[in-house]
């Protein structure tokens, strides 16, 4: 998504970011050599404009850093400046900035916390007037259709989707049995021992617990963030890292990128399961 301010390189990001995204949702990339084919008139005004501008500053996850900053300099030639770090805290920087009329950043890869108050108030800039490269088109993804967080769809474009398991355990310290129901999560035996992404904001534990709450009410909220002291964080590496080394080893709300990560790395006591429901239901168990 992007601020809403006059802009001229920020309708190459938008374009840009959302060409970038077509593969993880299923689209028909276009080869290197081709991806400006079939731009309507306006494009080449556009990027004239973005590259004396020479360079824009997005906000996402540190990891897409380097090698997305180099693609675009070689496919523009306009600077990308990354700023890392948590995407809960660049939500919150980027409202601030924009409350305050003094913008330093362009546009944000996020999970979609601003399409609450900075959209209703107008801050946010739609993007959907800019998805003007055949290659961004909706019949280039997964059954013709873009896919939006925001039900104008026109602010806030899906450019990927992942799955984490509800539990990640290490599973030299914990037998996936024990694990097997959420009931069994209220055992006293594993107060203290229990790390969960914070779910006082956006992000994976917000959005985990809010199913946990609709299946099994408040109680069980209370009885597992709360009795079970469990260790809140905000970093998604930190929180697979404790079930890594023992020392937090149930994990709730940890993403499978960083899970993935530390399997390659030779980690192999991680494992992801999903206990039953209390219909019974198994939803998944599966050892990574």
């Amino acid at each position: 998504m992007t601020i809403e301010r006059p802009f001229t390189r920020r309708q190459v990001v938008a374009g840009l970011g959302s060409a970038a995204a077509m593969t993880a949702l299923g689209a028909r990339p276009a080869a290197a050599a081709d991806w400006q084919a079939g731009a309507p008139p306006q494009w080449a005004t556009i990027m004239k404009a973005a590259q004396a501008e020479g360079q824009v500053t997005i906000a996402a996850f540190p990891a897409l850093a380097d090698k997305m900053a180099a693609a675009f300099k070689r496919d523009t030639g306009i600077t990308m400046n990354f700023l890392g770090g948590n995407t809960a805290e660049q939500s919150v920087r980027m409202e601030a900035e924009a409350r305050a009329k003094n913008l330093t950043i362009d546009a944000l890869l996020g999970g979609g916390r601003e399409l609450g108050a900075m959209m209703k108030e107008g801050f946010l800039n739609p993007v959907k007037p800019q998805l003007i490269l055949p290659g961004i088109q909706p019949d280039a993804y997964r059954n013709g259709k873009l896919k939006w967080m925001d039900s104008s769809e026109i602010y806030n474009l899906q450019g990927s989707e992942y799955v984490f398991g509800w539990l990640v355990v290490n599973k030299d310290v914990v037998k996936l049995e024990e694990v097997s129901t959420w009931k069994k999560l209220l055992d006293p035996k594993w107060r203290g021992k229990i790390a969960s992404y914070d779910l006082r904001g956006p992000g994976p534990g917000q959005g985990s617990a809010s199913w946990i709450y609709r299946a099994f009410g408040m109680d069980y909220i209370k009885g597992f963030f709360i009795d079970q002291q469990p260790k809140f964080t905000i970093d998604n590496r930190g929180l697979v890292e404790g079930v890594v080394r023992g020392t937090t080893p149930i994990a709730f709300g940890a993403i499978q990128q960083e899970v993935e990560r530390f399997r390659q790395q030779g980690f192999n006591n991680l494992a992801s399961c999903c206990p039953m429901t209390r219909r019974g239901i198994l939803r998944a168990v599966t050892a990574c």
